[in-house]
């Protein structure tokens, strides 16, 4: 029925987790689509190229991300198909100079199979994100860094990330 994949359907479903009114179903989206979160501050590490490692599941109907360390590659969205892939990455970046060696700052990053294919704008202290679409093969993985700046000290952070998979092929 036209009515269960209508917006006016979507807006008024309730979750039984809270009444969350963002969480509805995405029955007009493939089911390779995800979203995943780190929920909280996650600290500079002294790592230039730090992996953010988010775990929260929001959706992610196929089980296509790997929300663990373990197994290798860890919180990494794992292409299941070929085709053509859309991510954003996004996060509060909140970069802390060292005093004796000038400003800093941090880089929402994206990352396929190992690499850097994606830098957002560079921030001291304000939103960073990373978009990035690509044809990618079947087993290829896209994770979500952030890149400081060698002026960064204890003290950095990044909060409130999130990782989606917002365009995918299938059904």
């Amino acid at each position: 029925s036209s009515f269960f994949s209508s917006l006016f359907f979507k807006k008024m479903y309730v979750s039984a987790w809270g009444n969350d009114s963002s969480i509805y179903a995405q029955t007009d989206q493939t089911a390779n689509l995800c979203q995943v979160t780190f929920p909280g501050v996650y600290g500079y590490t002294g790592t230039q190229f730090m992996q953010v490692p988010v775990y929260n599941e929001v959706y992610d109907p196929n089980g296509n991300f790997n929300n663990s360390p373990f197994p290798a590659p860890a919180f990494a969205y794992e292409a299941p198909i070929a085709g053509t892939y859309a991510f954003t990455a996004t996060g509060l970046v909140n970069a802390v100079a060292n005093p004796f060696t000038g400003p800093a700052f941090g880089c929402v990053s994206i990352y396929v199979n190992g690499a850097l294919v994606q830098q957002g704008v560079c921030v001291t202290n304000g939103v960073g994100t990373a978009l990035y679409t690509a044809i990618l093969a079947p087993g290829d993985y896209v994770q979500m860094y952030v890149q400081w700046s060698a002026n960064t000290a204890f003290g950095s952070s990044i909060t409130d990330a999130s990782f989606t998979c917002n365009g995918a092929p299938g059904q």
